[in-house]
């Protein structure tokens, strides 16, 4: 798996929740886009264990999807505080 497809998986996992029309569905689909990256996590770690990727590729990969992950954290960290914020219009 490229860096590039790495970034469009977890682009079309994000791009479900935002047509939604609230935040909480919204939240909703990042938590399954940050559980996708951690299934994608340990996938990498199988498919190296086996001997798929080689560790220049896992190191490589594996730092997309922390930069992704760290990035979708943040995304449903701030959707939550405008949960709290506005409950009823979420």
């Amino acid at each position: 798996m490229t860096n590039e497809e790495v970034n469009h998986y977890y682009c079309i996992k994000c791009s479900k929740g935002t047509s939604r029309k609230t935040y909480k569905v919204h939240s909703y689909f990042s938590t399954i886009s940050y559980s996708s990256a951690i299934e994608l996590l340990n996938n990498l770690i199988i498919a190296k264990d086996l001997g798929y990727l080689s560790n220049e590729q896992y190191i490589e990969v594996r730092e997309q999807v922390e930069i992704q992950t760290f990035l979708i954290a943040r995304l449903r960290k701030s959707q939550q505080s405008i949960i709290k914020q506005n409950p009823k219009q979420t």
